[in-house]
C-alpha cells in the first residue's frame, strides 16, 4: 500500500473519466522497495497520459495464478469473443532470470486466466546498463509496453516508439526525458478495451 500511496503523491490526482487498471504484480525478482516506488511513478505517468488510472497491488508469491501462463491463440473469426472473454486486469510475473539479453518481456493478450504479462529481470537490467538508464525507468517502459499489447489484444509492433520491436537510442533517449508514450490511437483502443462497452452480448 505504501509504493501505492507514494505514487499517488508524486503523480497527482486521478483525472477525470480515466479508465482504472489492476495491475497484481508477482516480484519474483526482488525489486527493492525504492525501485518498486520509482516504477510505480513511472508507469502511472504513462498510463495517465493515455487516459488510465492503475492500481499496483502485491500478488501473493502462491497464488495458483503466479505460475500459470497460458497460451491463448488468436482464432480468426472469433477476435471480438476472445478479446472480450479476456483479463481485463494485469497479472504481472517479474522474473529474475530470462531466455535471452535481447527479450525484456512477453504478454498473452488473450488469456482468460493466470498470467498475462511477464518480464525478465535479467534482460532489463542489461539494457539498463547498456544504454546508461536507471533499471527502473527501463523496467516500467518494458511493463508498460507488454501491458500495452494486453490491452491493445495484439502482438503486434510499431516501428517506433514504446511499442516497437526493438527499442533503439531514440526511445532510450525518449525515456530519458519522460516523452515515451503510447500513441493517442493506442490510448483510445486500450481506454475502450478497458470500459468493455463492445462485450456487453459476451458478459
Amino acid at each position: 500500500m505504501k509504493t501505492i500511496l507514494i505514487g499517488a503523491l508524486i503523480v497527482g490526482a486521478v483525472a477525470v473519466g480515466a479508465e482504472q487498471l489492476r495491475i497484481t504484480v508477482y516480484n519474483k525478482a526482488g525489486i527493492l522497495d525504492q525501485e518498486k516506488e520509482s516504477v510505480v511513478v513511472s508507469l502511472s505517468r504513462i498510463f495517465r497520459h493515455a487516459g488510465i488510472e492503475i492500481d499496483w497491488v502485491a500478488g501473493v508469491p502462491r497464488a495458483p495464478e503466479s505460475s500459470l501462463m497460458i497460451y491463448e491463440p488468436l482464432r480468426k473469426g472469433n477476435e471480438l469473443e476472445m478479446a472480450c472473454r479476456a483479463r481485463r486486469d494485469i497479472a504481472l510475473d517479474i522474473l529474475p532470470f530470462g531466455t535471452s539479453k535481447q527479450i525484456l518481456g512477453m504478454a498473452q493478450p488473450f488469456a482468460r486466466t493466470g498470467l498475462n504479462v511477464r518480464i525478465y529481470g535479467y534482460g532489463v537490467r542489461d539494457a539498463a546498463a547498456r544504454e546508461l538508464r536507471p533499471y527502473a525507468t527501463v523496467l516500467s517502459h518494458a511493463i508498460a509496453h507488454e501491458i500495452g499489447h494486453v490491452l491493445l489484444r495484439s502482438n503486434s509492433h510499431t516501428g517506433r516508439g514504446l511499442m516497437s520491436a526493438v527499442w533503439t537510442a531514440r526511445e532510450y533517449d525518449w525515456m530519458g526525458k519522460e516523452a515515451l508514450f503510447f500513441t493517442p490511437e493506442d490510448s483510445r483502443k486500450m481506454r475502450f478495451a478497458l470500459s468493455g462497452v463492445a462485450c456487453s452480448s459476451f458478459d
